[in-house]
């Protein structure tokens, strides 16, 4: 086959992929996914660098409830450099907003505990998570408008730039080629275009007590609720939910913490 001929065949693939996640024709649903684009070389705005440590709470949040889940990044804007560090993740409660399985929202207070929380521990705001439960880790029109705002607001404005990344995690889409979520790191360009963003990942040789912290305050969040991930459930190919937390193939070697576990009946973790 000619390269035109595969550069067709890609685009149609492409075009029916989106086509297949969309809940609605309607070109204004909130809820209708799009698919990031790559960056020009030319126009990437900053480099990014990301903790293994970050990238496993987030996934280990996105595992912890059969609804969407939300938390903030902590982190570093370099101007100088024009270097983005993702160095620790937080988990945030989400708001009831009667969509959950297709849609989260940061809880008020929660938004405003953790972003002091960030700022005491010498970190900075620095992008937002949440997940996409069942379903590819394309945003949705919503988190298009909401990574929109974020960079809007936390714009530099001596560098006339927007240090502010928003990451989507599928954990549980059996859709995917093996039970390891898939991850996509995103930026907004010209205030609608949905930009895939690459990264140089640091490696953390193992977690920290304030990964221990946050895992124990995931879990708790949903020690009483009906949502909470039965892990013993199978979800795909005879696979438990336990067997899908699991690093990304970029992150090979992110310490998951072998002799913690996790109570499915009391959603507690035991050494």
């Amino acid at each position: 086959m000619s390269q035109n001929g595969q550069n067709a065949d890609k685009n149609k693939d492409n075009r029916n992929r989106i086509t297949e996640y969309m809940w609605h024709s309607d070109s204004e649903d909130p809820l209708r996914l799009v698919q990031c684009q790559d960056f020009p070389n030319f126009k990437i705005p900053f480099h990014l660098e990301i903790h293994s440590n970050a990238v496993f709470l987030i996934d280990f949040h996105s595992h912890l409830s059969n609804n969407e889940v939300i938390g903030f990044l902590g982190g570093e804007w370099d101007p100088k450099r024009m270097v983005i560090r993702v160095i620790r993740a937080y988990p945030c409660k989400a708001l009831d907003v009667g969509q959950d399985d297709k849609n989260v929202e940061i809880e008020p207070t929660s938004l405003v505990t953790v972003t002091k929380e960030i700022k005491n521990d010498g970190l900075r705001v620095v992008g937002w998570y949440h997940s996409h439960t069942t379903f590819q880790p394309d945003p949705s029109q919503r988190d298009i408008e909401n990574q929109n705002n974020y960079q809007v607001l936390f714009r530099d404005e001596e560098t006339k730039t927007e240090p502010f990344i928003g990451v989507i995690d599928a954990a549980y889409d059996i859709r995917l080629p093996t039970c390891s979520s898939v991850f996509n790191f995103f930026w907004i360009m010209n205030k609608s275009i949905p930009m895939k963003l690459l990264f140089s990942p640091h490696f953390n040789e193992r977690l920290t007590a304030y990964d221990y912290k946050a895992m124990d305050i995931c879990i708790n969040m949903y020690k009483e609720k009906t949502n909470r991930t039965n892990f013993n459930e199978i979800w795909r190919l005879d696979s438990k939910k336990e067997e899908s937390i699991k690093p990304p193939s970029y992150f090979p070697s992110y310490a998951i913490p072998q002799k913690k576990t996790i109570d499915t009946n009391t959603s507690t973790t035991t050494t």
